[in-house]
């Protein structure tokens, strides 16, 4: 709690730190593009773990704090598709779930990474996420040829 006496939002306290300074219309758009990515990380990670997510930010010199905010979403959201991606092969190893489930999971989880606009990757710095888009569309493609077909290198090495 804070003196207030309400309790304190550690995620929306970082948020304002890495704003402080910005235009009123930047920090908006920062704020929408940095609670984008967070909620890519997921539900089980506590408030304080998120606002950890945003300190980074208050390093970067003010003029490309909001192209931070944007890059940081994009990464969030390539890594949350690659973190499903190695879980529906991981239970598709060790048969976690019903073969059905992972075939519908694995069927909408390709779509999804499809469905990816790969524009938002052109910067140099973002381009490596390519790959990891890549392992995710191939994992999918392996499960839903049942074992099969092609999978990815960390694939490969957890279905051996």
């Amino acid at each position: 709690m804070n003196p207030s006496g309400s309790v304190a939002d550690p995620v929306g306290e970082a948020i304002a730190r890495a704003t402080s300074g910005l235009s009123h219309g930047d920090a908006a758009k920062f704020e929408a593009a940095v609670r984008a990515g967070l909620d890519q990380i997921g539900r089980d990670v506590p408030p304080e773990g998120l606002a950890e997510e945003v300190k980074p930010a208050e390093a970067i010199p003010h003029p490309e704090r909001l192209e931070w905010a944007r890059d940081f979403a994009v990464r969030q959201e390539v890594r949350r598709l690659n973190r499903s991606a190695w879980n529906l092969i991981q239970q598709f190893k060790t048969r976690g779930l019903p073969s059905e489930e992972v075939q519908q999971k694995a069927r909408a989880l390709l779509e999804e990474v499809q469905s990816f606009d790969l524009g938002r990757l052109k910067k140099a710095s973002l381009s490596e996420l390519r790959y990891d888009l890549g392992d995710a569309e191939i994992e999918c493609r392996f499960i839903l040829s049942g074992g099969k077909g092609p999978v990815s290198l960390r694939g490969g090495k957890l279905i051996k």
